[in-house]
């Protein structure tokens, strides 16, 4: 990374300006590079939001869970993609939890797990059907194929309007039965809306990108409790495309993108097939394929 580019945009923050846009036009890093480094400058922001706007979050949460209930099963796996500070999942999760076994959740800003923990469990207390969270990146999600019942989004795809494909495609690859998305709905914009959304670069079509990747929406619902009416909610809920075979009983760590099984020692996760390791930060692992080390030296190719 850039030291002189990542402090200009430290500086660009803290005079309140848009660096997504600043990176998109002055550097030649890909958008999900672009993406964290907004993301993980403004880690903490949205806990601010969610202590002056605790309402909002209790009615829209409220609204979600109406979906996400009816539409589960009991005894079910949850992945929260993007989940960002946990403001969402936290409140939502308590909700929805007589149905959920266990539930994982990710982000790509290490920063912004690391304050969403701390503010889940200053809030709520240990949340004990939150398994670890972990740093990743949708498109290549470090869960082996079909490992999660249900995944759910709150504005996670929202500014990756150039990779939605890419991305609906790993989710299918993970999920086995559900994608449950509440997503901005363009095609339900104002103008001024769709105007806005362009700008920003915020996914659109989301039905004919499903059909491409051979999933089927069989239901699109707006939602009431918005925060802002230039982009509005819908609840999108997804039929993935289904891989024959015989689906994995519980969800583990894999080498990004992949089914390569990651083990934990110590405090870093390891491919005894690719001989690479990944580390963990204040036991948050760190699954990223540009953060993994080659150290087939250390692991011993062909260990079990």
């Amino acid at each position: 990374m850039d030291p002189d580019l990542l402090k200009k945009c430290i500086e660009l923050w803290r005079n309140d300006k848009n660096i997504i846009d600043f990176l998109k036009r002055n550097s030649n890093y890909n958008l999900s590079d672009i993406i964290e480094i907004s993301y993980d400058l403004q880690a903490g922001t949205y806990i601010d939001f969610y202590n002056n706007n605790r309402s909002f979050y209790d009615d829209y949460t409220s609204e979600m869970s109406s979906f996400i209930l009816r539409l589960i099963e009991e005894n079910s796996t949850i992945l929260d993609i993007g989940t960002g500070e946990m403001t969402t999942f936290s409140v939502l999760l308590k909700k929805i939890s007589p149905k959920i076994k266990s539930s994982f959740c990710f982000d790509i800003s290490l920063s912004r797990i690391l304050k969403g923990i701390v503010f889940s469990e200053s809030l709520f207390g240990p949340i004990t059907k939150i398994n670890n969270p972990f740093v990743a990146n949708m498109s290549e999600i470090p869960i082996n194929s079909k490992g999660v019942d249900y995944v759910i989004s709150s504005h996670a795809l929202e500014p990756n309007g150039g990779n939605l494909e890419i991305i609906l495609k790993e989710l299918f690859r993970v999920c086995k039965k559900k994608l449950i998305l509440f997503e901005p709905y363009y095609e339900n914009n104002s103008s001024e809306g769709k105007l806005r959304m362009d700008k920003l670069g915020y996914i659109k079509d989301i039905e004919n990108t499903v059909k491409k990747c051979g999933g089927e929406i069989t239901e699109i619902s707006p939602l009431q409790n918005i925060a802002n009416s230039l982009n509005p909610t819908a609840c999108f809920v997804i039929e993935p495309s289904l891989n024959t075979g015989k689906f994995p009983a519980d969800l583990f760590f894999t080498y990004p993108g992949t089914d390569y099984l990651l083990r934990k020692k110590s405090n870093y996760w390891f491919s005894s097939d690719l001989g690479v390791i990944f580390s963990e930060i204040n036991e948050i692992p760190v699954l990223k394929k540009d953060k993994a080390f080659l150290a087939s030296s250390i692991i011993g190719l062909g260990d079990g």
